[in-house]
């Protein structure tokens, strides 16, 4: 006779937008192919199924719980909490799998929360300076609530040694089990033909419009760049909301500098296009202060387009050479390394060999399964 399968419920009732969006997605595609140990059930957020059904995938409905309104939100928190219950205890779950965290519903099963957060986990001196005065007491005031949240878990999941270490450290985290499962390439990025198109003097910007990704200073490198080489021909692409004040800033900045040519907005883009822009791009920029494990810089080198971005401990443990990497906030710097990339062929490749060689590039099926993996161990605890 066949050993049971465990019941695990995916909590994805946080996840509204973003790149998040798309690991969910990944996950649930992968979840709905054949799984010999795990029976999968869905708690998920109306936008999370509204966004599941534009790419054409459809759950069952009597595995998925679907919330109307967010979690956050305490107006409809206690009615959507006690339906859930009852959903809850009718399907008795071995183990919850919240795959962006803090979740705000108590379980019943033991919960693992996937944290990759870096504002909960490894903030440092320009976390919050980044931050716009009016955001900084409030965004603290937030975090320590989610800490509150994350203390519930049971088991965490990250991406990172480093993170680990971190988890080690924090109240909510000290003394429990913590696994690493690394990010991944979109396993649609995998089974796409990787064909080499004509690289453009391209500077690909994938980010979404947080103020951690200093997308908004973009301006600054672009003046230094024109400084350095009048002459140089170039576009900075960027990927950012055109409705977010990160955007703004940034246009109004562009506009004052008059290097708005310089710049192809193409706001929020679908994977097909980024695709493109990787293969077309001579080098990513990610100028971000604050990661925990950034998906662009394995998309990037599996797209064999290097990628510049800072010199701080959470990129060190990716990319080793610091030949690679500048400094926090030295557009200066930046821009004479993102010169480099531009106009040396060869300084791009051996960055891209140099990260190959240390950095493993798994697909999101093989996250999927290492996550299955590390589920059951949980359950077994």
């Amino acid at each position: 006779m066949s050993e049971m399968k465990k019941k695990v419920l995916l909590n994805g009732s946080t996840m509204f937008d973003g790149g998040g969006m798309q690991v969910l997605l990944n996950f649930i595609s992968d979840s709905l192919k054949q799984s010999s140990n795990i029976e999968w059930f869905y708690l998920l957020s109306k936008r999370a199924e509204n966004f599941l059904g534009e790419v054409g995938v459809s759950l069952p409905d009597e595995k998925t719980f679907i919330l109307e309104k967010s979690p956050t939100n305490p107006i409809y928190w206690l009615s959507q909490f006690l339906k859930f219950k009852a959903w809850e205890r009718k399907l008795d779950f071995d183990i919850v799998y919240s795959i962006s965290s803090p979740s705000y519903f108590f379980f019943r099963a033991k919960e693992v929360q996937r944290i990759t957060n870096p504002y909960l986990t490894n903030a440092n001196t320009y976390s919050f300076k980044v931050l716009p005065r009016t955001l900084r007491v409030k965004w603290k005031i937030k975090f320590w609530i989610q800490k509150i949240f994350l203390s519930k878990s049971d088991y965490f999941i990250t991406q990172t040694q480093l993170i680990k270490s971190k988890l080690g450290f924090h109240f909510y985290s000290k003394n429990k089990p913590v696994e690493i499962v690394p990010n991944a390439v979109s396993t649609f990025f995998l089974t796409e033909t990787s064909e080499r198109l004509p690289k453009q003097n391209w500077i690909f910007c994938i980010a979404t419009a947080n103020w951690h990704k200093n997308i908004h200073q973009l301006g600054e490198v672009a003046w230094h760049l024109r400084e350095l080489n009048p002459n140089l021909d170039f576009k900075f692409i960027t990927t950012i909301d055109h409705e977010s004040e990160i955007f703004k800033i940034l246009r109004r900045r562009t506009l004052e500098l008059q290097l708005e040519d310089s710049f192809i907005h193409l706001g929020r883009v679908p994977q097909v296009k980024c695709r493109e822009y990787y293969l077309k791009s001579k080098v990513t920029f990610l100028p971000s202060i604050l990661e925990v494990f950034s998906a662009s810089i394995i998309e990037s080198i599996h797209f064999k387009t290097p990628i510049l971005t800072t010199d701080l401990n959470f990129n060190r443990e990716l990319i080793l050479n610091s030949e690679y990497l500048f400094q926090p906030e030295d557009w200066r710097e930046a821009a004479e390394k993102l010169i480099r990339f531009l106009e040396e062929p060869d300084f791009g490749e051996e960055m891209i060999k140099s990260v190959s060689s240390s950095l493993e590039l798994i697909s999101s099926a093989e996250a999927f399964k290492k996550t299955e993996e590390v589920l059951l161990k949980f359950i077994q605890h």
